[in-house]
């Protein structure tokens, strides 16, 4: 009996964390969704943080706050965090309820083996320019 129990503890532990890494992608619209999973020839790119390479987060910013869309950009993971934002002084809930975020596809707090960091920065760097800029405008 406790050794079954394990097996199911295992079982739903690693179907979790299957859902939670795929859900994540789901999370995220707009322009920076499109650019994630398309390149500008049509065809899917080799990393889904590719896009940040070439991307402009004062110009998005600005577009997306002409637009209404005052969500902040978050990475994904088993704690969601929110690049550029002092989290003492902004706490999650009072970013989701002010704000709003949506998770960055391709974004956790695990690397798999072999996986570069070189996107991941960048696209660190692009969402706490972008959150910086956002967070003015929503609180």
């Amino acid at each position: 009996m406790v050794m079954m129990g394990k097996t199911w503890s295992l079982m739903l532990t690693a179907v979790l964390v299957s859902v939670g890494c795929h859900g994540c992608a789901g999370n995220m619209a707009g322009k920076e969704q499109t650019s994630a999973t398309m390149d500008n020839k049509g065809t899917q790119p080799s990393h889904p943080l590719q896009w940040v390479m070439d991307a402009d987060p004062k110009q998005d910013a600005t577009q997306a706050i002409h637009d209404g869309d005052l969500r902040l950009l978050a990475f994904g993971g088993r704690v969601v965090s929110i690049p550029g934002i002092d989290m003492a002084v902004y706490p999650l809930p009072t970013l989701r309820e002010k704000c709003g975020y949506r998770v960055i596809r391709g974004t956790s707090d695990t690397l798999r083996v072999g996986e570069s960091t070189a996107y991941r920065s960048q696209a660190y760097d692009y969402a706490k320019r972008y959150n910086q800029i956002v967070l003015t405008h929503c609180l």
